[in-house]
């Protein structure tokens, strides 16, 4: 059976959204002040890890989906990739982003993937 890049990614995004869908929010290690995240990218998706340069197409397909989610719902969600986080924890940094991104304003979502390092090197 073979699979296409996009099919992989969206099955893994999806397992993500019912994870963190099903799981009571935790309080990361991370504290504010410990890293300098950006600001929230325009395009709605922080690609750390390089994982898009190969498959542009697919980044301008999330990038759309996401914005559509920002104009028509008034809900930004925003994705940030990272090959690894030596600095902390998935959670933490997710909280961090959270805080930094959608702020006090509480209506948003922010998913933070964390490429697996054995198998992306």
């Amino acid at each position: 059976m073979v699979f296409s890049v996009k099919g992989v990614f969206f099955l893994y995004l999806s397992v993500f959204f019912l994870s963190v869908c099903l799981q009571v929010r935790g309080q990361g290690v991370l504290q504010e002040g410990e890293i300098s995240l950006p600001e929230a990218p325009e395009n709605h998706v922080m690609d750390d890890a390089s994982l898009f340069r190969a498959h542009p197409e697919v980044l301008a397909e999330i990038v759309e989906k996401l914005k559509k989610m920002q104009t028509q719902h008034d809900y930004p969600v925003y994705l940030a990739v990272y090959s690894n986080i030596y600095d902390g924890d998935l959670q933490g940094r997710a909280d961090l982003i959270y805080k930094q991104w959608i702020g006090d304003s509480k209506r948003g979502m922010v998913i933070v993937y964390q490429l697996d390092p054995v198998v992306s090197g």
